[in-house]
């Protein structure tokens, strides 16, 4: 017995494979809505103590969203690159049982792209100092019984950028050498200041 589909069956049946169909290719949308978070114990001078790195939506991040990224990986390279870095300063600055949690919210690496000086130079970052390193981000610091020693939301720039040289534990040559300065210059200000406040 051959079974007859009619029109309107076709159009229903249609309408339900294009809607399939844009739930697994088209959900960029909602798959890039992400919150990248990672916990890291850590050896400090004291004891163990943990790292928190959380990136908040980088996909909408200034110099991470999908316009500016060449694709997934040069996104997750970054990301990489500047996590890293806080965890392998961070106990230079913790006690043991302290718990530091930094939540990235925007990255705006120093420079800028340029289009309108040619075709050359379009995909080329022109380093000036009218584009300089800023970062956002919110940090907390508890003490081993989970208690908040001090907390904030911070928005980083350097203005004098050009001028200043890398700190001992930044390369050069590094392509984040601007942003990883400009955190190291951060965190060692910011505990300063929680050392004086106790």
């Amino acid at each position: 017995m051959k079974t007859k589909i009619t029109a309107p069956c076709l159009a229903v049946c249609l309408v339900t494979l294009l809607c399939c169909v844009g739930c697994a290719s088209g959900g960029d949308s909602s798959l890039a809505a992400t919150v990248v978070s990672t916990n890291h114990p850590v050896i400090t001078a004291t004891g163990t103590a943990t790292v928190v790195v959380t990136f908040n939506h980088p996909e909408k991040f200034t110099d991470l969203k999908f316009s500016s990224m060449g694709s997934d990986k040069d996104r997750a390279g970054l990301m990489d690159d500047i996590r890293d870095y806080v965890v392998a300063q961070a106990p230079r600055y913790l006690g043991g049982g302290q718990v530091f949690s930094v939540t990235f919210n925007d990255i705006d690496m120093a420079g800028e792209y340029e289009p309108w000086r040619g075709a050359a130079l379009q995909d080329v970052r022109i380093i000036t100092e009218i584009y300089p390193p800023r970062i956002a981000l919110d940090f907390s610091l508890k003490d081993a019984a989970g208690a908040v020693i001090a907390s904030g939301t911070r928005a980083l720039v350097d203005m004098n950028f050009m001028n200043n040289i890398p700190s001992a534990t930044v390369f050069r040559d590094d392509r984040l050498r601007h942003e990883k300065t400009l955190l190291d210059n951060w965190l060692g200000g910011e505990f300063a200041a929680i050392r004086r406040g106790k």
